[in-house]
């Protein structure tokens, strides 16, 4: 079970929508409450094993000075995984999950589903691969035309750790957007659509630093407003561990949008963390 609330803007697994905000950040007031509900069964030892989850959020934002942008959303949405073990290295995996989004315009409002099959693989003990295919589908409560999108979608993933202290990462992918995180949420278009590829780089120099280097070339597709925006976005970032329990951390990131309509877009952002673990 989890109960969350947050005033951190970044609600996404996105690392580029992150960081793409040309809104001045004083100006923004952000607050998220979830509560998710999550039941599992099974582990990798077993023929079976299935996930099963639900969860309630609610996303506000005020901007001082655009209130156009802001908005108040609430999600209810349901999901859950089932996987079968084939053989030792492989295993063949169904995911489904629906959610319902609820804006203060009826217009905005839609229900998300999104249905895959796929595999996990492993390929002696330092490739691992992942892949899922399947249907995604945007329904609007209220539309003056067409009310229903349904896209395919799907997502692959190669993990291979090249020796004791070095591993990379690929990976490519595409997705509905939701709507709810865009910069924009009146934005004219219904959905968009991602597509991207990346790649990974991580390593162990010594016992107590490390790196991970990335690369994400990422492109939009706006569905009902026309137009295409592609992005690129690379990330440096090194951790220190200071003491069995004490990390210091920096990120640093570079971020770069190129939009068909003009509204290009690039950022520099250095962060300094400080983990602390009980």
């Amino acid at each position: 079970m989890l109960y969350q609330k947050s005033h951190d803007r970044r609600t996404t697994e996105d690392s580029i929508v992150d960081f793409d905000s040309a809104l001045d950040q004083n100006l923004q007031d952000y607050n998220r409450t979830r509560v998710s509900l999550m039941y599992q069964k099974g582990t990798r030892r077993n023929r079976t094993r299935y996930e099963a989850y639900l969860f309630r959020e609610n996303s506000a934002t005020d901007y001082q000075n655009l209130q156009t942008s802001s908005y108040d959303l609430d999600r209810t949405g349901v999901g859950g995984e089932y996987a079968w073990q084939v053989r030792r290295q492989m295993a063949l995996v169904a995911e489904g999950r629906y959610i319902q989004s609820d804006f203060p315009l009826t217009i905005r409002d839609n229900t998300h589903f999104r249905s895959v099959i796929g595999a996990d693989m492993s390929i002696g003990r330092r490739i691992r691969t992942s892949f899922r295919v399947g249907y995604a589908e945007k329904t609007f409560d209220t539309s003056i035309a067409e009310n229903s999108f349904g896209e395919p979608v799907w997502n692959g993933k190669l993990e291979w750790d090249l020796r004791r202290n070095t591993s990379v990462q690929m990976e490519t992918g595409r997705k509905i957007y939701e709507l709810e995180t865009v910069n924009q949420p009146n934005d004219a278009s219904k959905f968009n659509i991602n597509s991207w590829i990346s790649a990974a780089w991580a390593e162990q120099w010594t016992d107590k630093l490390s790196t991970n280097t990335s690369y994400t070339y990422r492109d939009t597709s706006f569905e009902g407003r026309g137009g295409n925006e592609g992005a690129q976005q690379w990330i440096v970032s090194a951790v220190y561990q200071a003491h069995r329990r004490l990390k210091f951390a920096i990120d640093t990131a570079y971020t770069m949008i190129k939009d068909d309509l003009g509204e290009d877009i690039s950022r520099h952002t250095i962060t300094f963390r400080t983990d602390y673990s009980l």
